[in-house]
């Protein structure tokens, strides 16, 4: 059996998202690999602001294959207000459940930027609790929009 594995790889802000997809040659029929493994999500809260016009929505948590305490946490912006968003930054702060003992790091705070309302992926550790905030928004107009806290 011969085995094709497609990869593609895109850079959204500090975030490299690789994606594969594994084929199996048999009798000249491809066969789809399984879908990436859906998990519960870890503990997380959103911090919003009552004028933000974008909200950030959970939508899913996947396996990381080559890093079993690793997970992707998928987010999926919404407009609030229906302008057309040109760009967007948003904001995890992970602080780890469980931190090392020797004083290493207990926080880290990860950003996300994309064009349009392309959907946040974090990879975070399993057991981390997350705090997400959209920091700013650029609309299509040229308008912008800051988070005033955080």
């Amino acid at each position: 059996m011969k085995h094709i594995l497609m990869i593609a790889a895109f850079v959204f802000g500090s975030t490299l998202i690789v994606l594969s997809q594994g084929h199996s040659a048999r009798t000249g029929q491809g066969e789809k690999s399984a879908k990436p493994q859906e998990l519960p999500s870890p503990v997380m809260g959103f911090k919003e602001e009552p004028d933000a016009p974008l909200r950030m929505l959970y939508e899913a948590t996947f396996a990381v294959p080559s890093n079993s305490r690793t997970v992707e946490v998928k987010l999926v912006p919404k407009s609030e207000n229906g302008v057309a968003v040109r760009t967007y930054t948003a904001y995890c702060e992970e602080e780890l459940a469980n931190p090392p003992s020797d004083g290493g790091v207990v926080k880290q705070l990860r950003r996300f930027s994309a064009q349009g309302l392309r959907p946040a992926i974090f990879s975070v550790k399993k057991d981390s609790q997350l705090t997400f905030w959209v920091a700013s928004v650029e609309f299509e107009d040229g308008t912008t929009w800051q988070a005033k806290q955080h």
